[in-house]
């Protein structure tokens, strides 16, 4: 579609919806006037019924309006919006039946535009989005699903955001045909409700994104998105995506209450395998002074998800080449015990690396032996 018709149906959807909130708030202040009417008019009735009244019917009407709560009067005028909202149901039925023939007659673009512009948006649902997900055919070589997301986008405002249904579809859409600019576009402009399930929308993107900057940018996106929903662990597994490992170490130190857990910190880590990773995990200081994973917490991870190389390389910067300080680990390690090593000796041996697999098994010998010992002494 020419940008300078696209164009020009986006300032008539502009308008429109400019329009109908003129005429809602127009509406709204028109109900608050009725409501001070209906109380006067009440005062007058009772007044005109009390003929032993001295005061003047004007006076009383002051009087009356000026000491009833403001809230009293938006009591009736919501009352009134109630009534008024039961006897437009009409109006609902007609611009869904229009939608309905709309789609039956194949007029996608019509269609996309009514419902988008639904009577008080009855018809911006999930079916309604799942109804143009479901159209295959092309309209002026854009999708249906693609050309209602616009309208969406189009007609909202960074005071009223759309759905979170509706961001990830929007969002899904627009990744579907690589369009990522108008999708920074919109969370600059505030058009998106942010949620994890959006963020993962964008992690996923970056995922098949065969371009370094492209791939950088998807992610940068998406630790926008999990910043404003506070997910700690999503923002440091952006940040270990693009490399940033001490600046997540930096996240980590500011989290204190809201700090994550080994579990956590173990799932960035097998996102993003790497010695560096691995090495600032075992020795900055985070919130209390503990280091983010212990020794085993590590092996044990990438033993259990086949990063072997990764493993053996691990052990031998901590523990040295020929594996001469396992038995330090192994002794003062307080997050395992003597046969959660055991069960390490094993995974060691099956992963070949057998020099370490025989290293734990004396250390835990040892200190058996040392243990039965003091026990006898």
């Amino acid at each position: 579609v020419p940008y300078e018709e696209w164009s020009c149906k986006e300032h008539k959807l502009r308008a429109h919806d400019e329009d109908r909130r003129a005429l809602i708030a127009r509406d709204k202040a028109l109900r608050l006037k009725l409501a001070r009417v209906q109380v006067a008019f009440q005062v007058v009735r009772e007044h005109l019924n009390d003929p032993s009244s001295d005061i003047p019917l004007d006076q009383v009407i002051v009087n009356t309006l000026s000491s009833t709560s403001s809230s009293h009067i938006h009591s009736i005028a919501q009352q009134s919006t109630a009534q008024t909202e039961e006897d437009d149901s009409p109006d609902a039925l007609l611009c869904i039946e229009r939608f309905s023939e709309l789609m039956q007659q194949k007029k996608y673009e019509e269609a996309a535009y009514v419902a988008a512009t639904s009577y008080r948006g009855v018809l911006r649902t999930v079916q309604t989005m799942e109804q143009f997900k479901r159209v295959d055919k092309l309209v002026n070589g854009r999708s249906p699903w693609s050309i209602y997301c616009e309208a969406l986008v189009c007609l909202t405002k960074p005071s009223s955001p759309l759905s979170i249904d509706d961001s990830r579809n929007c969002v899904l859409c627009a990744l579907q045909q690589g369009k990522l600019e108008d999708v920074t576009h919109w969370i600059a402009q505030r058009k998106l409700t942010a949620s994890i399930l959006l963020g993962s929308v964008l992690c996923e993107y970056s995922e098949q994104c065969q371009e370094k900057l492209l791939r950088d940018k998807a992610i940068a996106l998406a630790e926008v998105i999990f910043s404003k929903c506070k997910a700690h662990k999503h923002i440091c597994l952006c940040m270990a995506k693009r490399g940033q490992i001490q600046l997540m170490v930096k996240h980590l130190k500011l989290l204190h209450e809201n700090k994550l857990t080994s579990r956590d910190l173990v799932e960035i880590l097998l996102e993003c395998p790497s010695l560096e990773m691995v090495q600032t995990l075992m020795t900055q200081r985070v919130v209390g002074g503990r280091t983010p994973l212990t020794f085993f917490q590590v092996l044990y991870a990438l033993l259990n998800e086949s990063h072997h190389e990764l493993a053996d390389q691990m052990v031998k910067m901590f523990a040295g080449e020929n594996y001469e300080n396992v038995l330090s680990f192994v002794s003062s390690d307080a997050a395992a015990t003597l046969n959660d090593w055991m069960d390490i000796q094993m995974r060691c041996e099956e992963a070949g690396l057998m020099e370490l697999a025989l290293e734990i098994l004396s250390s835990v010998t040892a200190i058996v032996s040392l243990t039965n010992a003091l026990r006898l002494s």
